[in-house]
């Protein structure tokens, strides 16, 4: 019941008088007060585009996009999807009984072939007559590089057993392809980082009675052990390679993990940075990165491999706390003292640092609080040696994170909620020479088993 209601409010005594015109007034005054907007009844949203956003940028090599809106009302389809490929008029594309459309591979092409360097229009109409526009363009730079990321349930505290399958694919690919073929969905894989060449892959195996590192091969048939020793690294949290194909490893992890019926906590008590080479098994601590009273997590290499920079924090839970981002010399894995990075320390939560490959931007995430998937969660670029955040104008209220750079440095890819409160999905954004994001786009690709999406990574 809503304050306003008429179950709302005292009933009146019955009145012998009242005339028929008397109650026709006050249906008419009613109806004047329902169609003024009366209090705590709230209008119906417009037909709005959710993708593509206004002034979104597609990569020229991207493969046909799903375009999806919320209905109008209580309007329903079929709808009908029409383009103005930069002529200044409209014609049809076809039409959509649910409120989502893919153009054909073949249409895809031909739009973008005829668009060229110019501005488009996508427009939708429902059966009511309403419409909602948005304007696209191609960029000139294509997406270098290949995504891996996981598909995990949605809710993830629906899901006691942490299920998640990991999946590879290129932007110009219409759909994902699992990274192994029957690769079963648990236990659960957390972090993961794709080696320079592309074609190997390591992450975390978070099995409760065998936790340990491991390396795939994309295409591959299983997963091979890192040969390390069990302790300290059988729990293991962030991972990153290095040019040379060493592995950064968050090892000696202690944590704990509570499943509530409203979400979850992962809270890590320790960890520390180590230098492993997989071929051998040798390992070395990382000066600056390890720290007896700190946790130490979520390493990223400079690329010219002079710095390395990581998370410190207290604990590092993913409801609360303030980590911040710290750097330390790193020469061929020597370390030295670690200092926090200006720009990325300080009041909130600052994680998942990621270089840009020409060394110039560091991108990060920024929360009021706690890391993972949090609410307030916002992607912040900064110059690589510290300083002031550049705003990137295209974060949402829900959540924007794990940000990851395309082999040229041109294209941003991260997950976010923007589009749905409940489950995340991979986006792409073109940053510019000038530090500027454009409207982002969403990856191509059907929902699968409607899970999340989330931790993409770039590679070969």
């Amino acid at each position: 019941m809503r304050p306003g209601d008429p179950e709302d409010q005292p009933t009146p005594a019955p009145h012998p008088a009242r005339s028929l015109p008397a109650l026709a007034l006050l249906a008419g005054l009613a109806a004047l007060a329902l169609s003024a907007g009366s209090p705590g009844r709230a209008e119906p949203p417009p037909l709005a585009l959710l993708q593509p956003p206004d002034g979104a940028v597609y990569p020229p090599n991207m493969a046909a996009p799903t375009w999806h809106w919320r209905p109008g009302g209580e309007a329903g389809g079929p709808w009908t999807v029409e383009v103005d490929p930069g002529s200044g008029t409209f014609r049809a594309l076809g039409s959509a009984e649910q409120p989502r459309f893919t153009p054909s591979a073949e249409v895809w092409a031909a739009l973008r072939e005829e668009l060229g360097a110019g501005e488009g229009r996508v427009r939708v109409r429902d059966s009511r007559g309403a419409s909602a526009e948005a304007r696209f363009t191609f960029s000139v730079h294509p997406v270098q590089g290949a995504l891996t990321y996981r598909l995990v349930t949605a809710p993830f505290e629906a899901d006691p057993a942490l299920r998640t399958r990991l999946r590879r694919q290129a932007v110009s690919d219409p759909q994902p392809q699992p990274l192994i073929p029957d690769l079963p969905p648990t236990p659960c894989k957390g972090c993961h980082a794709v080696h320079p060449d592309g074609q190997t892959l390591a992450l975390q195996v978070r099995d409760p009675h065998d936790p340990h590192t491991a390396l795939a091969t994309v295409g591959g048939e299983a997963m091979t052990r890192l040969p390390v020793p069990r302790e300290p690294f059988g729990r293991t949290a962030g991972l990153a390679w290095t040019a040379d194909g060493r592995l950064l490893v968050s090892m000696a992890l202690e944590y704990t993990y509570e499943l509530r019926e409203d979400g979850f906590t992962l809270t890590h008590h320790a960890s520390d940075l180590a230098l492993v080479d997989p071929a051998s098994g040798t390992w070395q601590p990382i000066e600056g990165a390890s720290s007896p009273f700190a946790v130490e997590d979520f390493p990223a290499l400079s690329p010219d491999g002079e710095t390395l920079a990581f998370v410190r924090a207290a604990e590092l839970d993913t409801i609360s706390g303030s980590p911040d981002v710290y750097v330390v010399p790193f020469r061929d894995g020597a370390g030295g003292d670690a200092r926090p990075l200006a720009g990325a320390s300080g009041p909130g939560a600052h994680y998942y640092p990621r270089y840009s490959p020409d060394g110039r931007w560091l991108a990060l995430v920024h929360s009021d609080g706690g890391y993972f998937a949090r609410p307030s969660a916002d992607l912040v670029l900064l110059p690589a040696a510290g300083g002031e955040p550049l705003p990137l104008g295209i974060n949402s209220p829900r959540m924007d994170s794990w940000p990851s750079w395309s082999l040229d440095g041109h294209w941003l890819a991260f997950a976010s909620r923007r589009d749905d409160p409940a489950r995340t999905r991979v986006y792409l954004t073109e940053i510019g020479a000038d530090g500027r994001a454009s409207p982002p786009v969403l990856l191509p690709g059907d929902d699968e088993d409607g899970g999340s999406y989330n931790h993409p990574t770039f590679g070969g």
